[in-house]
């Protein structure tokens, strides 16, 4: 295994990655399209400064990207890994801080944009490759939009409720639905 690479641009040229090779990549907060995800998970706490919520919060994403070629695809890449983060949000039952923390594994495929209209890919949303199901994506022009797939992938695993604690009263009042005069 080489060594994980700790930079990657969160929009990738597929031509230029080699065929049939693995990259490596362990990114963090340093990586500013990340940094940009784990802010917006943060985003819910307005008590705090956008500094101070990321000194005290966590990003890693862990990835590995091969590029490879069939005539019936042409050029597409592979992307397999690990994202995790822990964050600050708010309880939506006490309207609290509380710490969450979203968790999921990557795996996608893009192949380029013509493939779209092709019989074997419309309307699909995986591909088999690999030996497992990985998400399709598309690309144009060479374009690989890698931090979008990722924003999505975690939007898609997200805990939307947080609750802190789920006996607390209600933040808004809990009269069981009752309109007394």
């Amino acid at each position: 295994m080489t060594d994980a690479e700790n930079r990657l641009e969160a929009n990738i040229n597929i031509n230029k990655f080699p065929t049939n090779q693995t990259r490596f990549y362990h990114l963090d907060k340093t990586q500013d399209w990340l940094a940009s995800i784990l802010k917006e998970l943060n985003e819910k706490v307005s008590d705090k400064s956008d500094d101070s919520k990321l000194s005290e919060t966590t990003i890693e994403c862990e990835l590995s990207i091969t590029k490879k070629q069939k005539s019936h695809m042409g050029n597409y890449l592979v992307v397999k890994g690990h994202f995790k983060a822990n964050f600050l949000t708010e309880c939506v039952r006490t309207l609290e801080e509380m710490r969450d923390s979203v968790e999921t594994e990557i795996k996608a495929c893009f192949v380029p944009k013509y493939l779209e209209t092709e019989e074997s890919f419309q309307d699909q949303t995986e591909v088999f490759e690999d030996d497992q199901m990985l998400e399709l994506y598309f690309y144009d022009k060479g374009d690989v939009q890698l931090a979008e797939m990722i924003h999505e992938q975690v939007y898609l695993n997200v805990n939307q409720y947080p609750v802190l604690d789920p006996d607390a009263e209600l933040a808004w009042g809990n009269d069981g639905g009752s309109n007394k005069h």
